[in-house]
């Protein structure tokens, strides 16, 4: 049966609809992938669970560090890497990282930590009103720098809520040997005081974003402009 004209035209539309909302994803997959698979070693700063190890194992990363503060995230981490311990270096490290040694409180979000900060939350509570932010645990700081890593680990993986900057404070060492960043940005405070996308790209002098989400907030992709290996 042939499709009247308004009906093809709404049919056209939904369609370019879905590739714009589907290529930006499958554009970031495509380039992370490629990259993971020019990498030695990972370093994952905000680890969650672990629920990344499958796609660094898939692209043939065999040294990873996982840093994951909150307690009992972390012991949910930890049994997730075991199963890979055997046939990959995994290491797992219950503290978090930032500009400088010290104890501090990160804020619990009720959707299974994935929004926890060290930043309390602000914008985040109106664009995500059904997250709440009850609960409290203190924990500890360390900067990167601080963990000596070799330089066979060359892709950094931030995933921090608004606390990507004081990571990257206390990485300056670590960073010479970095050739690939992904992180998350938002163009407008969803946690108090925290560095927007601009700020980023500024300290990140010697990187070029490569690839970012639509939208005020999403991830970052960044390629060192001139390799450190």
């Amino acid at each position: 049966m042939m499709l009247s004209q308004s009906h093809l035209i709404c049919t056209i539309k939904k369609t370019f609809r879905r590739i714009l909302r589907t290529y930006p994803i499958l554009r970031k997959r495509h380039i992370l992938n490629s990259f993971l698979k020019k990498s030695s070693g990972v370093i994952q700063v905000g680890a969650h669970n672990g629920q990344e190890i499958p796609i660094f194992v898939k692209n043939g990363v065999r040294d990873m560090i996982l840093f994951e503060p909150i307690k009992e995230t972390f012991e949910e981490l930890f049994k997730n890497a075991e199963s890979y311990c055997k046939d990959f270096n995994i290491r797992c490290v219950n503290k978090a990282l930032g500009a400088e040694k010290k104890t501090c409180t990160i804020y619990l979000s009720s959707n299974d930590n994935q929004s926890s900060s060290l930043l309390e939350p602000k914008e985040h509570l109106n664009r995500f009103p059904k997250v709440s932010f009850s609960g409290e645990e203190i924990i500890e700081v360390e900067t990167l720098d601080s963990f000596h890593l070799p330089a066979t680990f060359n892709f950094l993986f931030l995933d921090v809520q608004g606390y990507e900057l004081e990571v990257l404070k206390g990485a300056s060492e670590t960073l010479k040997h970095i050739n690939w960043i992904i992180l998350e940005f938002a163009e407008k405070e969803l946690y108090k005081e925290q560095p927007l996308l601009k700020d980023l790209d500024v300290f990140l002098k010697d990187y070029k974003r490569i690839w970012r989400s639509l939208g005020h907030h999403g991830d970052a992709i960044y390629k060192r402009r001139t390799s450190a290996q």
